[in-house]
């Protein structure tokens, strides 16, 4: 049967798989789908409602964003530490945590919303890795969007590409990581080079093999407190980056869209 066969629901109901197929992977629909949708009146009325429902569906935020004074008084007292904490280093980096309702954006809205005793151990474990790192933040960050990238955590893009510009990461090197480029980025020091394939490798392979766990450590003045302290940071932003797309945690109005490269 073709597009043009069958009727307006079933079409409807086709295109909405394969929309939904395709934007879940990551993937852009083939030109010669998108062509042989759209030539067909029926079908481009089915393939337009069904581009129109999935980027709704993408796009919905499946948090309800909670209010401060709907807080109790345990969600109240992490609200405030992430205000008092996180308000400041993203101020300084060019976004406010707060939407103006006072509600939470980013991953602080699920530290209060849903499990705050959880949420709690989160943020504090956050607030060490900030303040109590022996690596040098422009090297964490490095590996801070390496897990962004290659998780198309939009959100997570959105903060620390603002945080690593201001540590010293360079604009060219942060372009190639966005677009999963790990090998020899532009920019970059040998010491960034070193941590964004140590990153990309534990992810992919779940596994660090000798020879870049010795080019970590020499990275890093063969400080294992410092490489400690990076994997502690690295997978906790993995987590928050769980959270952030299993709950399609939404960019600020008018945040550029990052166009993150699917992962092959």
């Amino acid at each position: 049967l073709t597009l043009l066969t069958l009727t307006r629901r079933s079409s409807i109901l086709l295109s909405q798989t394969v929309v939904r197929s395709y934007s879940e992977e990551g993937r852009k629909l083939p030109q010669e789908l998108r062509s042989m949708m759209r030539d067909d009146w029926g079908a481009g009325l089915s393939y337009m409602e069904a581009m129109k429902n999935a980027v709704a569906s993408e796009n919905a935020e499946r948090l309800k964003r909670k209010l401060p004074e709907d807080l109790g008084i345990r969600e109240k007292k992490i609200y405030d530490q992430i205000i008092e904490s996180r308000g400041k280093t993203g101020k300084v980096s060019g976004f406010d945590i707060k939407d103006n309702d006072g509600s939470l954006r980013g991953p602080w809205n699920a530290m209060i919303s849903s499990s705050p005793e959880i949420g709690a151990c989160i943020e504090r474990l956050a607030h060490a890795c900030r303040h109590n790192n022996s690596c040098p933040a422009e090297l964490y960050e490095c590996g801070i969007l390496v897990i962004a990238a290659k998780k198309r955590s939009n959100f997570e893009w959105f903060a620390h590409e603002k945080i690593a510009l201001k540590v010293g990461v360079q604009p060219e090197t942060i372009d190639d990581i966005r677009q999963l480029r790990f090998h020899n980025p532009r920019g970059a020091s040998d010491a960034q080079k070193a941590l964004i394939l140590y990153t990309d490798e534990l992810d992919r392979t779940h596994r660090i093999s000798d020879s870049t766990h010795s080019a970590a450590l020499a990275a890093l003045n063969h400080s294992e407190k410092k490489l400690v302290d990076f994997v502690w940071t690295i997978g906790l932003y993995s987590q928050i980056a769980f959270i952030l797309n299993a709950f399609n945690v939404p960019l600020p109005k008018d945040a550029p869209n990052p166009s993150f490269l699917p992962n092959s």
